[in-house]
């Protein structure tokens, strides 16, 4: 079993009204668990990109976007070196 302690949510498309769903479902938990907005730029390129499909070659491109989104929150420097620099406004 896993313990979520933390939610990420993506700051692209619907993020305000995502992370209003999020926290309204948040309350009603018994559980301690947090949200965070994460910085999603580059995130559709690394889910589109080789690299992505090698990792998890049986989710489609939208469950990549979300895993990298979330492992941005855990070691955000480990997964931004997966994508080109100019991807993430650099």
């Amino acid at each position: 079993d896993y313990k979520v302690e933390m939610c990420a949510i993506g700051n692209g498309t619907a993020s305000r009204e995502t992370e209003q769903f999020v926290a309204d479902i948040l309350k009603e938990m018994d559980e301690e668990i947090y949200y965070l907005i994460v910085n999603e730029a580059g995130a559709s390129v690394y889910s589109a990109s080789d690299l992505a499909r090698e990792e998890f070659p049986n989710l489609h491109v939208e469950e990549r976007s979300a895993v990298s989104i979330a492992r941005r929150l855990q070691d955000p420097l480990a997964e931004l070196v997966k994508i080109d620099p100019k991807s993430v406004g650099v």
